[in-house]
């Protein structure tokens, strides 16, 4: 079955694969195929047949390769907050992508990012961070990283583990670049305000999300909850209940 899903998947974005090989060749599908950790190039010879060539994962310069359908289902999963359901669909393609991990083209870190948040969301805490580790070996955009970074350390707060989720905070502002992660960011921030104390400092973290990334939904609604509780703890009913009341 779990074969079958994952020939399901190669055929689904097929029609837009193509490789480049250390040997200047380069191929697409369908004269490419992947076998395994491999691509098999089928080359004519003249009107006599054809031949293959076999490319081991460590001779391919660089990939092209739609992006697969289940990165952007898994993360409205997460969205959803259903991490088990993001798990499920995240993983075949977590499958497919682990023998190109370390080529520029690959969905590998994409869908290792979007593993490690459903594994966060799922309280799995030793098991996102020993995904993370191999997230942080691969080449890759600082926004995966980030993101996935920011779902560990929401775990950890959780756990009471301040001083780690501090120094790791710490790093992550250096690293966070995009909305979505420095929206993010403010929200662990909030979180680990308030998880040591800092009602008042967690609920200015906490409102820099609507000030400066309001149009980052998801986070947004994260923030705002997480706002609406500090209100209700400093004593702040009235404004507490006009800021829940906005909570879509």
């Amino acid at each position: 079955m779990k074969t079958f899903a994952l020939l399901l998947l190669l055929a689904a974005t097929a029609h837009a694969q193509s490789f480049r090989f250390n040997d200047g060749r380069t191929a697409a599908v369908p004269a490419a195929t992947v076998r395994g950790g491999d691509v098999v190039v089928t080359l004519s010879i003249g009107g006599e047949g054809s031949a293959e060539v076999v490319y081991q994962a460590n001779r391919i310069v660089s990939m092209e390769w739609p992006a697969p359908p289940e990165l952007a289902a898994a993360a409205a999963d997460l969205d959803a907050d259903m991490p088990a359901a993001a798990l499920k669909k995240v993983d075949a393609v977590i499958t497919a992508q682990e023998p190109f991990r370390l080529i520029p083209g690959s969905w590998w870190a994409e869908a290792a990012s979007l593993r490690v948040r459903a594994l966060a969301g799922a309280g799995r805490a030793i098991d996102a961070e020993a995904l993370l580790v191999r997230l942080r070996q691969v080449k890759t955009s600082s926004a995966p990283l980030a993101r996935a970074e920011i779902a560990f350390i929401n775990v950890i707060i959780a756990e009471g583990r301040a001083d780690e989720a501090r120094t790791r905070i710490v790093k992550l502002r250096s690293e966070a670049a995009d909305d979505a992660s420095l929206a993010g960011l403010a929200v662990i921030e909030g979180n680990l305000l308030f998880k040591t104390g800092e009602t008042e400092n967690a609920l200015l973290s906490y409102l820099r999300v609507p000030v400066y990334h309001a149009e980052e939904a998801a986070v947004l609604k994260l923030a705002l909850r997480g706002a609406v509780t500090c209100l209700e703890k400093l004593g702040d009913t009235a404004r507490a209940t006009q800021l829940r009341a906005d909570i879509k």
